[in-house]
């Protein structure tokens, strides 16, 4: 950094992330859904600017999480170059690994499984379902690490 700053040049730096997406309760439900869905699910959910923690004020919880169920239920899981296809694999095994860990370490402290929450294994090893958890406790390591991958938990 102290040499790209001697010489003014630009710099870019990764420092992984735990980005929160956050829906108030004076949010329009239709545009709160069509961004988690924009966000969360690119790539498979494995781009570093994904939110990874989804917060939702009590008054739009029950309209959010059902709104966006219906959204992840109609996303499409197979290979990139089959037409209506949404989601592919993710990038290796250790990342299955590291979503399932997150997913039963949640489920574990109370968190409820929506949709989802499973390999597809038909599909091949590195396939996970798009998957929506809800009451994610706030020590949860899916609130406190990158899950890097298909899996939206929310918390009231």
């Amino acid at each position: 950094m102290q040499n790209a700053a001697i010489t003014v040049k630009k710099l870019s730096l990764e420092l992984g992330g735990n980005a929160p997406l956050i829906v108030f309760n004076s949010a329009d439900i239709n545009v709160a859904v069509a961004g988690t869905i924009a966000a969360k699910f690119r790539n498979t959910g494995q781009t570093c600017v994904s939110p990874n923690r989804v917060f939702v004020q009590d008054k739009k919880y029950d309209e959010y999480v059902s709104k966006l169920a219906k959204a992840v239920s109609g996303l499409k899981l197979g290979d990139g170059f089959t037409e209506g296809v949404s989601l592919g694999p993710l990038i290796n095994a250790a990342a299955v690994e590291k979503i399932e860990r997150h997913i039963k370490d949640a489920t574990n402290s109370g968190a409820k499984v929506v949709l989802g929450g499973q390999r597809e294994s038909d599909l091949g090893d590195w396939y996970f379902q798009p998957t929506l958890l809800t009451d994610i406790p706030k020590n949860a390591l899916m609130n406190c690490e990158e899950t890097f991958g298909p899996v939206v938990g929310i918390t009231k």
